[in-house]
């Protein structure tokens, strides 16, 4: 009896666009919210990420349309954290550097990212878009292929846990 080999394509369940703008994140949810009706706000904890070098934070804004269809997030690709060194091993141990990393180094032309999981439709996509490029303090916005990003798990968990 021979053998059957299935093959699973994984789909992607986001959407995911990128703002270049140097305002703070606060700023730049606001500016959101009032052009697109949106209701983003502070999520009550960031997003945290470990390496072998240390731990770093980024900001995350949500969003919950009433509609329950989507969850909207707007994320800092820019986050900063304390690196351990053992170089300079004193009375109380390795010192702690403050260091500045990016979520997403593969898009470091990116100050902000708008994730949307679930539907989302061509209209919503389209608005986002004329907003986006009204807003002067947008220098430049666009979709992400998220077949450019080497690891999409980082992104698919961010809604898990708040």
């Amino acid at each position: 009896m021979g053998t059957i080999k299935l093959q699973w394509e994984e789909e992607d369940d986001f959407f995911l666009w990128g703002i270049r703008s140097s305002e703070r994140d606060y700023r730049v949810a606001y500016l959101l919210n009032a052009q697109m009706d949106l209701g983003f706000e502070k999520s009550r904890s960031n997003v945290q990420t470990r390496t072998k070098k240390g731990s770093y934070e980024f900001s995350l804004f949500e969003y919950r349309p009433e509609s329950g269809f989507s969850e909207w997030y707007l994320l800092s690709n820019a986050g900063q954290g304390k690196e351990n060194t053992q170089e300079n091993i004193g009375l109380f141990g390795g010192d702690e550097i403050v260091e500045q990393t990016h979520f997403l180094p593969t898009h470091k032309s990116f100050d902000y990212f708008i994730i949307v999981y679930g539907i989302i439709t061509d209209e919503e996509i389209a608005k986002l878009q004329e907003v986006c490029n009204r807003i002067t303090y947008f220098a430049k916005s666009e979709e992400i292929d998220p077949d450019s990003i080497p690891n999409k798990a980082d992104l698919q968990n961010i809604n898990h846990g708040n």
